[in-house]
């Protein structure tokens, strides 16, 4: 009976993303990339693994990669984590622990992206034309472009009319998870959205589902359907936005290497998207899309891990994590891409059992 109820689980996963595919909508507009509302993921471990947490997952990230997998998590447990990108431009702070409840199997997860003083030059420009005096209609006068001109003059901008606004967004996940048996598990995700930028804000709710089966020891299986009923995204100017599902599929060994005090955690995911084409993908068929993502994770003595990972849209991910008694130290690493120029991404962690 279990066994079947996790197979009906998998099969709503499934059912749910086909009939998800891209239509025409005149009431709202589709994110394209609205399901990359918290950047790249929580939790160092899995981000130095490549972002393949669908079934690696095995703290309380697991609100984030796969809510089945929630009550594997230590009881009693937080996570915190902090990355800067791009130089330091975009912050993004991440929050997880399991709620102290014997009956129920249940978690929250706290994320917050932001890019502050962002500057608006909007007024700043002095769009005089080519002689800087205003009102005269010379060439280049009123046209809204930052005009240079053949003789090596340009207009000018006025600093003191530049101000500065921020961009942020705040999600909350109430997870909860349900095991069937040692071997099988679904869950599901309650979110709760908070974007603002400038002067205008919006409110966005959704669900996610998920579910994980570990036939044998050594290797697991984890299935989530993220925005799996649609999430829709509100804004303050009345314009209407919804994340489109998209479908994780993962598989994690466990291989242990006694002789050495060694265990070897390989683990991969594809991610099917049904918002639309996106650069980087594997394949674009029918308006979908689909990435990929893997990792390896070395073990030694149960409290150093060394990780290296990659995915469509990362080359190289790397990290490593050391557990000191009930704590557990992380950092990860993402290198900026050459041709972009846009900085290193690093990463900081800490795992808590009190």
């Amino acid at each position: 009976m279990n066994r079947q109820l996790c197979f009906s689980v998998l099969t709503v996963l499934l059912l749910g993303t086909f009939f998800s595919i891209p239509s025409k909508s005149v009431a709202f507009e589709v994110a394209k990339y609205g399901s990359d509302y918290v950047g790249k993921g929580v939790g160092v471990r899995i981000l130095s693994l490549g972002g393949a947490g669908t079934a690696a997952v095995n703290d309380v990230s697991a609100g984030f990669w796969n809510p089945a997998k929630m009550h594997l998590a230590p009881q009693k447990n937080i996570g915190i984590m902090h990355t800067e990108s791009f130089a330091g431009a975009v912050n993004f702070d991440y929050a997880a622990g399991r709620l102290p409840t014997e009956e129920h199997n249940l978690g929250i997860t706290m994320m917050r992206t932001g890019v502050d003083d962002i500057p608006n030059t909007q007024n700043a420009l002095k769009d005089y034309g080519q002689d800087g005096q205003p009102n005269t209609g010379d060439t280049g006068e009123g046209n809204g472009v930052f005009d240079t001109f053949a003789d090596g003059t340009s207009e000018r901008i006025d600093e003191n009319a530049i101000t500065f606004f921020n961009s942020s967004q705040y999600t909350v996940l109430l997870s909860y998870s349900r095991p069937l048996s040692e071997k099988m598990a679904y869950g599901a995700n309650f979110k709760l959205m908070r974007n603002s930028i400038a002067g205008e804000s919006a409110w966005g709710l959704g669900f996610d589902v998920g579910a994980w089966y570990q036939p044998v020891t050594w290797v697991q299986f984890g299935g989530m359907l993220r925005n799996a009923t649609t999430t829709l995204v509100a804004w303050s100017t009345g314009r209407n936005e919804i994340y489109k599902p998209e479908l994780h599929l993962g598989v994690a060994g466990n291989l242990p290497i006694s002789a050495f005090k060694l265990e070897l955690i390989p683990t991969a995911d594809i991610i099917y998207f049904t918002d639309g084409r996106r650069a980087d993908a594997l394949f674009n068929i029918f308006g979908s899309s689909a990435q990929y993502a893997a990792g390896l994770e070395l073990v030694m003595n149960d409290n150093l891990g060394l990780r290296f990972g990659t995915s469509s849209i990362e080359d190289f991910t790397a990290g490593l994590g050391i557990s000191l008694g009930q704590a557990r130290l992380e950092y990860g690493f993402t290198p900026g891409m050459a041709q972009s120029n846009l900085g290193d991404s690093h990463r900081v962690g800490l795992l808590w059992q009190f």
